[in-house]
């Protein structure tokens, strides 16, 4: 959790200055999807296969704020 929420401040710098409160608004809405992934990921996935998810998922979130 902490590897995504790294990605997403850091690939989203922008959108971090103008407002932190409408980033929580879509980082809770995109948790209703991530959290049964996670996990799927620490029953099944490698380490590397999370590491990937997340970088996924911080995409994600800025393709569909």
């Amino acid at each position: 959790m902490v590897v995504f929420l790294q990605n997403f401040k850091f690939s989203n710098p922008i959108k971090f200055k103008k407002g932190v409160t409408n980033n929580f608004k879509i980082l809770l809405r995109s948790l209703k999807v991530i959290l049964p992934i996670m996990s799927l990921k620490y029953t099944f996935a490698s380490k590397n296969i999370e590491l990937k998810f997340g970088f996924v998922f911080s995409r994600f979130i800025i393709l569909n704020p």
